[in-house]
């Protein structure tokens, strides 16, 4: 046996050595892209399926990934569409209470006049008014309002903002043109109905034209000033409207009853509507005036008002009566005539 000489590799050794050689470098230059690829898919797939849409193309080697992204993307869908669920329920609920509370606040204010409406048109119990002139009449009051927003707009911005202004305001600006459009609707519609017979239907008829207008002026100031104002003009504004207009139609019955003395009567009946609101409205604006409150205290001036509003009040009660009566004798005869 031969030491220290070494041994040659056999020549098919040498290719075998070169061959998987060369069998490790290309399967490196392969797999090593494959992998790279697979790495990316996965990441793609799982970032497509967190903005909504899932993926179908993950290889089954990265079904933990596979899942990981599945539940991170539920998760975060589920707590997205509660949040967007919860947020408009929220806002639901807040206007349907809102709309709740403007109609219940449209409802307080609209009553006062209907309940004047309502007790007029049952007193009226010997010759009732047709249904359909009485809807019509309270209709054409609430049209009136919108000259009337208008016509005291314009004539307000004329006058000074002193004393005498205000004065001016209360009589020309807010009295004048209310009573006036309510005149024009009281003398040229209801006067003209053949179911204006007696005087009391003058009464009854103003009272509708009035409330009408009163109805939607209280509305509006509601809807503007909410329910600080309710209260005071459900209890001073509205029957004060009711008042100026009984004191017209008072005289719109007398007219019906003295044809030849309409003219006279119309006009004594517009003239005394626009002294009583005229009174009620200066009070009530002087207490706005800071030089005026100085010297009158605001106290006082509201019971001005209040006073005002009163005298209306029992005046137009004694001549309802009146008319009441006079249509209980027309067509309620005595048993001796009958």
């Amino acid at each position: 046996m031969l030491t220290g000489r070494k041994r040659l590799p056999s020549p098919f050794s040498v290719a075998a050595i070169r061959c998987s050689r060369a069998a490790m470098r290309w399967a490196c230059w392969v797999v090593a892209p494959v992998k790279m690829i697979r790495a990316v898919s996965v990441r793609i797939c799982s970032q497509r399926y967190e903005g909504g849409n899932p993926p179908n193309c993950c290889a089954d080697t990265f079904c933990s990934e596979k899942k990981k992204a599945t539940a991170t993307a539920s998760r975060i869908f589920i707590s997205k569409r509660y949040a967007t669920c919860k947020k408009y329920a929220r806002m639901q609920r807040r206007l349907t209470l809102a709309a709740m509370t403007g109609m219940l606040l449209i409802a307080l204010a609209a009553a006062p006049g209907l309940a004047i409406c309502l007790y007029v048109f049952s007193r009226d119990v010997h010759n009732p008014e047709p249904k359909r002139f009485v809807v019509f009449s309270f209709l054409l009051g609430a049209l009136l309002t919108v000259p009337a927003y208008y016509a005291e707009k314009t004539i307000s911005g004329l006058v000074p903002r002193n004393v005498t202004g205000i004065l001016l305001q209360a009589f020309f600006a807010i009295a004048v043109v209310e009573e006036g459009l309510k005149f024009l609707a009281l003398r040229y519609y209801c006067f003209r109905l053949s179911s204006f017979d007696e005087p009391l239907d003058g009464i009854v008829y103003s009272i509708m034209v009035s409330m009408g207008f009163a109805t939607v002026e209280n509305v509006a100031y509601v809807a503007g000033h909410g329910y600080s104002v309710l209260l005071a003009r459900t209890f001073t504004s509205v029957p004060a409207h009711a008042c100026f207009a009984a004191i017209m139609g008072y005289y719109a019955g007398l007219a019906q009853a003295n044809p030849s003395q309409k003219g006279p009567l119309f006009r004594r009946g517009l003239l005394r509507a626009i002294l009583f609101h005229g009174c009620y409205d200066s009070f009530l604006l002087l207490t706005e005036n800071r030089w005026l409150k100085q010297y009158v205290s605001e106290a006082l001036l509201l019971t001005g008002a209040v006073y005002s509003l009163y005298v209306a009040l029992r005046l137009s009660r004694r001549l309802f009566r009146q008319h009441r009566d006079t249509s209980k004798d027309l067509h309620q005869p005595d048993k001796e005539d009958v």
